[in-house]
């Protein structure tokens, strides 16, 4: 909109090329420009999985950059109430927690130069995914590649929090990072929506559905390392770093730290925050 304000909308699809017996391959429907997929589906017939987000940006003096995602998969305003009214009223027993409530929710934080320190950047991220959100009734149709998410490695079901600190000084590059994700798993026969490859159709509840349902499961992760730039056109690092990695599950913990030295380019930037 402005040097200030940015926004964004994004939707995608993901149909079968089989329904049954029939065969309906590449739907070029799909390729208009200007209608929503959703009206498109809906006209058709068709039961395909559509996903619909946009998301904000505050680029603000001194550095500052807000950031803020919202992505839905499928929802009911009258049932989004019950669940906000329930959150208002939680001595009260309101039916709420509806299954197909799917949406997940990234807000963030950055700041160049933090304190006035050129070359000290900061990030805060928090996000949080709705059980069976990414989802679909039939597997082959949800959110996913080869089995693997598009959205985010843990599925749905989760809350995650990403600290991120690190400091560029001529070719000395100093970092931390921290990340924390709180999630839930189903036990043996259940479906508590936190794995989007299988069919939301043998749910186990209905409604009461929340983030974090299930067995818990915690995971921590922390990465320290100091590098030094041996080779400036091809970002060419020599690092000496340590990572530690702890899980929480149903009561058990289990927690390894590894010392690392590495010489590697870094062409692209590669997160690795799961």
């Amino acid at each position: 909109i402005n040097k200030t304000v940015g926004i964004g909308l994004f939707e995608t699809v993901v149909w079968q090329a089989e329904e049954g017996t029939y065969k309906r391959g590449f739907d070029v429907n799909y390729l208009n420009p200007v209608i929503f997929y959703r009206p498109v589906e809906f006209s058709t017939g068709s039961s395909d999985n559509v996903l619909v987000g946009s998301n904000l940006k505050l680029t603000l003096p001194k550095g500052h950059n807000f950031y803020f995602q919202l992505v839905l998969d499928e929802f009911l305003l009258s049932e989004v109430k019950a669940d906000f009214k329930q959150w208002m009223n939680k001595d009260q027993d309101i039916q709420s927690g509806w299954w197909a409530n799917k949406y997940g929710i990234q807000i963030g934080w950055t700041k160049f130069d933090l304190f006035q320190v050129e070359g000290l950047q900061t990030r805060l991220e928090y996000n949080v995914v709705r059980p069976f959100t990414y989802a679909h009734s039939s597997p082959t149709q949800a959110y996913s590649n080869y089995n693997t998410s598009l959205a985010h490695p843990m599925g749905a079901n989760f809350e995650e929090l990403i600290a991120r600190i690190s400091l560029n000084k001529t070719k000395w590059i100093s970092n931390l990072h921290v990340n924390y994700i709180k999630s839930g798993v189903s036990d043996l026969g259940e479906n508590l929506g936190e794995n989007i490859n299988i069919s939301n159709v043998n749910r186990t509840m209905e409604y009461e559905n929340e983030i974090g349902q299930g067995i818990p499961l915690e995971r921590l992760q922390i990465d320290a390392s100091v590098a030094y730039v041996v080779q400036e056109s091809w970002r060419t690092t020599l690092s000496l770093g340590y990572n530690y990695h702890q899980t929480k599950f149903d009561g058990a913990v289990e927690s390894n730290g590894m010392i690392y030295l590495s010489l590697k380019s870094q062409l692209y930037n590669r997160y690795f925050d799961y």
